[in-house]
């Protein structure tokens, strides 16, 4: 009879696990101090990982873990509250957890979620969006109507303008007493845990400004407890939800971009369904693989390029890489091939020295005379990783992508060695 509370995403502080963290605290105090209370159970779901150097994240998922621990020891609580993060949360996690949530947390600050697609997926399967007017939060609410999701929380305007008039977390502190019961916990003690860097973040930053929208988000889970214990009505809203999943079809999607004057060009290709060149044998739509005919093509996209060439280790067979590098870049063939790859930085540049060595297959040499630097390849890199090291590390408001831009061009040739297969 329990509600299925989840939050799966990305661990960041603009998602703000911490303001749901702080709901549950509010909740757990309430039941402390209240154990026979009227209380809907809840059970509260999160699934996340967090980036290498991101320390304040990795003390939230701490935290949730911490707190999980102590309603679980709690036999007076844990019947009607009870907290669970699921490890390594993956594809094949999510094809279960999905189908068994009932609310979908996207608490993001309005103005800072370009999208989303996490709270596609779960109203697809009907679940009641609990969120801010941010990213396609919007766009799930005009699908489903204002009386069947849960909508929070300041507008991205009045975001602005609470920053714009000089943004206070303290006076929230100060004055409200159930926000300052959660965060003193936090400086207290969560299972003999305690978590100051959050709770300094939060009490005197608070840049995704959790403390303003601590009490709107409380009254919506409070008002989406009410409405669970009407099962009819709840069911009804799943059905909205689920029906009006349908506008973020890729198939609507593509309709519309095929009617687009500006790209119907885009879509003059014969088409190449099957991504897999290890294979030779088969059909991939209509083609025979086995009398595949590359000039055919205009254009051959490698996604994810830089673990394209990585295939390439075993010297005793040819592998996808080695064949098309044969059938298609050394046997000269009239076509394009487009290499794809948000290379990330967490793994020592390794992919980028991938990509820079496809791009420069067999013409090595290459490389300097396009590049004008003044330093290796490798220690470009390496300054570029202790750059990003040094970047993660700072405050959360200083932490952005201008800054570690600006910090890159510092090392100018590092955007002379992106350039130069880009």
């Amino acid at each position: 009879d329990s509600i299925f509370d989840v939050q799966v995403k990305r661990l960041h502080e603009y998602k703000r696990q911490h303001l749901n963290v702080m709901n549950i605290l509010a909740q757990y105090n309430y039941l402390l101090n209240n154990p026979n209370a009227d209380f809907v159970p809840k059970t509260y779901i999160f699934g996340s990982k967090a980036a290498p150097g991101y320390y304040l994240a990795k003390q939230i998922i701490k935290m949730i873990w911490a707190l999980s621990e102590e309603i679980r020891k709690n036999p007076r609580i844990n019947d009607k509250l009870s907290v669970y993060f699921l490890e390594d949360y993956r594809v094949t996690l999510s094809e279960l957890l999905m189908p068994a949530s009932d609310i979908s947390e996207q608490i993001s600050l309005a103005g800072t979620e370009a999208s989303g697609t996490g709270n596609m997926k779960l109203m697809l399967n009907g679940a009641l969006t609990m969120g801010t007017l941010d990213g396609a939060n919007i766009e799930i609410k005009d699908a489903v109507g204002d009386d069947n999701i849960f909508i929070f929380g300041m507008k991205t305007e009045e975001v602005n303008a609470r920053k714009a008039s000089g943004y206070n977390p303290g006076d929230i502190y100060n004055s409200n007493d159930i926000a300052r019961e959660c965060i003193d916990r936090m400086y207290n003690g969560i299972n003999g845990c305690t978590f100051e860097e959050v709770a300094n973040s939060i009490r005197n930053k608070d840049p995704y400004m959790v403390l303003a929208d601590f009490d709107s988000y409380r009254e919506t889970q409070n008002k989406s407890s009410e409405i669970y214990k009407d099962q009819t009505k709840w069911t009804k809203m799943s059905l909205e939800n689920i029906a009006g999943a349908g506008i973020f079809s890729a198939d609507r999607a593509v309709n519309e971009y095929k009617d687009n004057i500006l790209a119907k060009d885009r879509f003059n290709y014969r088409v190449l369904y099957h991504t897999d060149l290890s294979r030779k044998k088969g059909m991939s739509g209509n083609i025979d693989l086995s009398r595949i005919n590359w000039g055919n093509f205009d254009l051959v996209v490698i996604d994810e390029s830089h673990n394209f060439r990585n295939n390439s280790a075993r010297n005793d067979r040819e592998t996808r890489y080695t064949r098309l590098l044969n059938d298609v870049m050394k046997a000269g063939v009239k076509t394009k091939v487009l290499m794809l790859s948000a290379t990330p930085v967490n793994n020592r540049f390794t992919d980028l020295k991938n990509q820079l060595a496809l791009a420069y297959e067999g013409n090595t040499d290459k490389i300097d005379e396009n590049i004008s630097k003044t330093k290796s390849i490798d220690t470009i890199l390496k300054n570029a990783l202790t750059i990003f090291n040094e970047w993660s590390k700072l405050e959360p408001e200083e932490r952005t992508g201008k800054e570690l831009l600006d910090r890159l061009n510092s090392n100018f040739d590092f955007f002379k060695l992106l350039d130069s297969v880009t």
